[in-house]
Formats: structure tokens, C-alpha cells, sequence
């Protein structure tokens, strides 16, 4: 990606539950910088953790996908 000058697509497999809130937040404020952020999480709503304004916020279960209610 940075041969091409393209941003990678960052993908985060449930790593904010390994983490204290203090370190949380400093994830999410070093990957709000890309442009693609793909975020998995057990417990919702971990967005509200630095400075990521998401643009869509999905519910995965029981082999359906969704729109979190009250999300972007």
C-alpha cells in the first residue's frame, strides 16, 4: 500500500477488549488517521473511545448482519 500511495485498510479483531480504556483510546486515536477501519467488538459502543466518527455501525448475530440501533 505505501509503494501504490494507498492508505491499507486497517482490521481490528476484537483488540479493545485486551486493552484498559486508557490504551483503548489511544488505538482508536491512531487508526481514526485511516480511511477504512473495520472494528469487531463485544461490547458496544467502543466508537465512543477517541476520535472515530463512524460511518456505519453493524450488529452481527445469529447469522444475520444489521444496523446497531442509535448508531451511524
Amino acid at each position: 500500500a505505501q509503494r501504490r500511495g494507498e492508505q491499507p485498510v486497517m482490521l481490528l479483531d476484537d483488540i479493545l477488549s485486551e486493552l484498559d480504556q486508557v490504551r483503548g483510546i489511544q488505538v482508536m486515536e491512531a487508526v481514526a488517521r485511516y480511511q477504512q477501519v473495520l472494528l469487531t467488538t463485544t461490547e458496544a459502543p467502543p466508537l465512543a473511545w477517541g476520535a472515530v466518527s463512524p460511518t456505519g455501525t453493524l450488529r452481527v448475530g445469529r447469522g444475520t448482519v444489521m444496523p446497531l440501533p442509535g448508531a451511524p
